[in-house]
């Protein structure tokens, strides 16, 4: 937890002392319940949890509290303690399948893959389209170097796979793999024009796949926004050589050079287009 936090969740003990967090209903709702929420949309984790743990004494068996109160743990940094209330949730309910999914979540980013994995795999027996199972099953799978198996997952997340750069980039190095270098591409098109890190990664991808062209277009986007011009710029132009593009690798070459980036290695990599071309 940062400073900025503990700092807070301090001020907000000290606060609890003359009045507790439920009865400011007119504040941030009619319940603990609900004050929890309101406090947590606004990161004030340390009021959510003592709203979480007042309503847990009363009524300790309340599925959504503790899970929400796992939650709540979890993002202030006290994973171990979240698990615990996960655990205690489906002590109750071992069919709760929110908790096993938040509780298998932590796993896999505890690197327990194995257990993350059973848990997910119990996850879609009570819910066989949950997205976001199926996606941290696709990415114990690539971890495991297993593209046969996270494929099927990653198609069945499809529309979540955009909204996280590492998720995007799994994917399409597995359809790469594969040979479908032509849906490789429409999914690594998805990574925001202005990422340049991601985009860069991505002509990597389709580098190695032998998609020089679709690769070269990748580094151009990077170039723009990636903190390493000149090596986006670079990688463009051995994709465009690599590719046959000798007039647009030339070009590419007395701009880079304009730009400051005439260095011995470019004009070495450049020659070939030069003597290509001429030919």
């Amino acid at each position: 937890m940062s400073s900025r936090v503990v700092h807070q969740g301090a001020v907000w003990a000290v606060l609890s002392i003359l009045v507790s967090p439920y009865l400011w209903g007119a504040d941030c709702g009619p319940s603990r319940y609900d004050c929890a929420i309101y406090f947590v949309n606004r990161h004030q984790l340390s009021a959510a949890t003592q709203a979480l743990n007042e309503e847990l004494q009363e009524s300790p068996r309340n599925l959504k509290v503790l899970n929400l109160l796992g939650i709540v743990l979890t993002e202030s940094g006290r994973i171990e303690a979240g698990n615990t209330k996960f655990k205690e949730a489906l002590g109750i309910d071992p069919d709760f399948y929110s908790a096993r999914k938040n509780l298998a979540i932590n796993e896999f980013n505890l690197h327990r893959l194995q257990e993350a994995r059973a848990d997910l795999d119990r996850v879609l027996k009570r819910a066989p389209s949950d997205p976001i199972a199926h996606l941290y099953l696709a990415e114990i799978s690539f971890q495991k170097r297993e593209c046969a198996g996270a494929l099927p997952h990653y198609e069945k997340a499809s529309d979540r796979v955009p909204t996280n750069q590492t998720w995007t980039l799994h994917y399409a190095q597995c359809l790469a793999t594969k040979g479908e270098v032509a849906r490789a591409t429409a999914v690594l098109k998805r990574l925001p024009a202005g990422d340049g890190e991601g985009n860069f990664q991505g002509g990597l991808i389709l580098g190695g796949a032998g998609a020089y062209e679709a690769g070269a277009a990748f580094f151009a986007s990077a170039r723009k926004n990636q903190r390493d011009p000149y090596l986006a710029g670079y990688n463009e132009l051995l994709m465009l050589i690599r590719a046959e593009k000798y007039p647009e690798s030339i070009s590419l070459f007395n701009q880079m050079v304009s730009e400051g980036y005439g260095k011995a290695e470019l004009y070495n990599l450049v020659s070939e287009a030069y003597l290509k071309k001429g030919t």
